[in-house]
């Protein structure tokens, strides 16, 4: 197998040099590849090579532990429960899933994992199918979405309260990678406050390089809030490089001396939740920012809603590094952090805790990019694993391990001259096809450990 490239990022010398990450990556792919279960094709098409039409059937069909590759094409919503899938799209554009929802994965236990790659999932709000979730319920193995949209659509009658595009209930391990959530449903006018982009209820979360939209509210007889780009009720947030913006209130009038309602927060936390949250002070990285108040037919008028917080904290303690929560815009601007309840707050916006990213998408015999952003002069690690597993680990000071490391798969010390570590990833006809490898950095900066967000490479067969 021909050796990746491993070299620093531009500034950074620019040497390329044979690293082991191919090495590595080999063996470990090769031992889970042995076990691999069943591969099946679902073609909306009936293409040639595929056994499904639709992932209902496939997914029912499927033993624990098999592979769903799905082909470009329109699909219905599917219920999968107490057994563990990998459901791979050809591309997220392309492979959808859409009708009546809601779609429910549940039930699993702690040896069994759901993956969902490359899927976009447009669940159709109707006068007799108000539930437009996509639900994780009551499960004790990991769950990772990577690379899929969540965004449901469609009309719901005046006065009718939507429901989260994302909720999470209940689960040991969540990691939403490069996941994009928002709402588009067209709501008739009657009061109706904004749901949370992503609902999160006693379960722990990591999201990384994703952008989280709470949807704005339906203007009515009385002011009403925005929906959070984040909720979370008790359990565990890790977010990283994540834009988590809140929701519009509801549109005032001036004619009926109706004022607008409040924006969302970026992230509203409760029930004594624990949230850490990395990033980069950019102007173009909004990072948590609260909604803008509702309108008013003058944009500064006395009807427009006030704007929302970044954070509003009851009884939740949350920690944010290299980054400021940022308040949403109205009549009266919104303040950066609301805390009551006894909750907690604090940042340090000049940290750079590590954050890991891919560009490029993992296809057959292609390549990718592995990078780290870190602070300059950095140390850092590469950890390499088949699975998940959140572990705190007591000498980090930020952020959890994400993987269970063995001495035998970390790549490194690598000194970070500026700030970046870029590794160059030929997936060559010899990589494993349809098995996760799961990467994390460590980043030693000379003051603070840090571990930075997961990053999966799952090559899909084609």
């Amino acid at each position: 197998m021909q050796e990746p490239l491993s070299h620093c990022g531009p500034g950074d010398g620019g040497v390329p040099r044979r690293g082991p990450l191919a090495t590595l990556a080999f063996v470990l792919l090769c031992n889970a590849g042995a076990n691999a279960q069943s591969v099946w094709v679902v073609d909306a098409a009936a293409g040639p090579g595929a056994q499904f039409q639709d992932l209902p059937a496939a997914v029912l069909a499927a033993a624990d532990g098999d592979i769903l590759r799905v082909r470009p094409g329109t699909y219905s919503p599917f219920q999968l429960q107490g057994k563990g899938l990998r459901i791979l799209g050809e591309d997220q554009a392309s492979v959808i899933v859409r009708g009546a929802g809601p779609i429910r994965f549940s039930g699993t236990s702690n040896v069994q994992t759901i993956w969902i790659q490359d899927l976009s999932f447009r669940l159709v709000a109707t006068t007799n199918a108000i539930d437009t979730s996509l639900k994780v319920e009551d499960t004790l193995g990991n769950v990772v979405l990577q690379r899929v949209r969540v965004q449901p659509e469609g009309t719901l009658p005046a006065a009718t309260s939507s429901t989260s595009p994302l909720v999470l209930r209940r689960c040991a391990e969540v990691h939403l990678l490069e996941v994009h959530v928002e709402s588009s449903i067209q709501r008739g006018v009657g009061a109706s406050a904004g749901a949370a982009a992503i609902a999160v209820e006693s379960s722990t979360l990591e999201i990384a390089n994703s952008t989280a939209y709470g949807e704005s509210a339906a203007a009515g007889s009385s002011p009403v809030p925005g929906g959070a780009g984040i909720s979370v009720r008790g359990g565990r947030l890790f977010a990283f490089r994540t834009v988590c913006l809140g929701g519009q209130g509801s549109t005032g009038c001036a004619a009926t001396q109706l004022p607008g309602g409040d924006g969302g927060a970026g992230i509203e936390a409760s029930a004594g939740a624990e949230l850490e949250i990395a990033g980069r002070v950019q102007s173009w990285q909004l990072g948590v920012q609260g909604g803008h108040g509702g309108g008013d037919c003058n944009p500064f008028g006395p009807y427009q809603g006030n704007g929302g917080p970044g954070f509003a904290l009851n009884g939740a303690h949350a920690r944010c590094l290299g980054l400021t929560p940022v308040r949403g815009g109205g009549r009266i601007p919104g303040v950066p952090v609301v805390v009551q309840g006894g909750g907690t707050y604090s940042q340090d916006p000049l940290a750079t805790p590590a954050l890991a990213s891919i560009v490029g998408i993992p296809r057959a015999r292609g390549t990718v990019y592995l990078v780290l952003d870190s602070a300059p002069g950095a140390i850092a690690f590469l950890m390499l694993s088949l699975d998940h597993a959140i572990t705190p680990l007591p000498l980090l000071d930020f952020g959890p391990l994400m993987l269970v490391p063995s001495l035998g798969n970390i790549v490194g010390p690598q000194p970070l001259t500026l700030s970046h570590w870029t590794m160059l990833v030929d997936l060559t006809a010899l990589w494993q096809r349809n098995v996760p490898l799961v990467l994390q950095y460590l980043s030693l900066d000379g003051k603070y450990l840090y571990a930075s967000n997961s990053i999966a490479l799952l090559v899909p067969s084609s």
